[in-house]
């Protein structure tokens, strides 16, 4: 069974209960989605290990960040061409989804607010939310946004053929404003890691 109890905010034995609570939401996610997050867990532990962050955390959180599509249909999630505007914007309340349920289940704040933004993070966004948001949770949003981008593009998908890295690199230098600098330099050199120790490998 998952374990996280580390990132649960209750008593000790409270937090047996919650972790528990929350496996069976993970173990409800399909398969594709589970291998989705266990990657963007890998990659988002390696950018936060460039950048000097705990890769724990950044790990975590990358896990969890999809937690919430175990409320959008199986229909649309397992649809093999690209989505209608509409299921587009179903998919996308996904994140709220998962910041609630992490929030119910007691997880901490550094844990669902940059699960809650990770596909956005606009002022207004912000300021609609009770707890305060300290910089550190906006790193680690970024990092698991630009690992999610990265995975989900350059991997197989039934609408899509893997996308070339500088192609992704391009598209999250011009058009992401989630992605800085910093952040996509340490995906650069943790992907440029991976392809080293693939090619040695063969």
């Amino acid at each position: 069974m998952i374990d996280l109890k580390d990132f649960i905010t209750k008593d000790n034995r409270s937090k047996e209960a919650a972790n528990s609570h929350f496996a069976k939401y993970f173990d409800a996610l399909n398969r594709d989605t589970k291998k989705h997050s266990e990657e963007v867990k890998r990659i988002s532990e390696g950018i936060a290990d460039r950048l000097g962050l705990d890769k724990k955390t950044a790990g975590i959180i990358g896990l969890v960040h999809d937690i919430g599509k175990v409320y959008v249909a199986p229909l649309i999630l397992e649809k093999d061409a690209r989505l209608s505007p509409l299921e587009r914007q179903i998919v996308d309340q996904h994140s709220y989804y998962g910041y609630v349920i992490l929030k119910e289940c007691g997880f901490s704040a550094e844990i669902y607010i940059p699960v809650l933004f990770h596909h956005s993070l606009f002022k207004t966004h912000l300021d609609s939310i009770a707890e305060p948001v300290t910089e550190e949770m906006i790193t680690y949003t970024r990092i698991v946004h630009v690992a999610d981008i990265y995975e989900a593009r350059s991997s197989f998908r039934a609408y899509h053929k893997p996308v070339a890295d500088d192609v992704i690199y391009e598209d999250l230098t011009r058009n992401d404003f989630l992605s800085t600098p910093d952040v996509l330099s340490a995906l650069k050199e943790w992907v440029s890691k991976e392809r080293g120790e693939e090619k040695q490998a063969i």
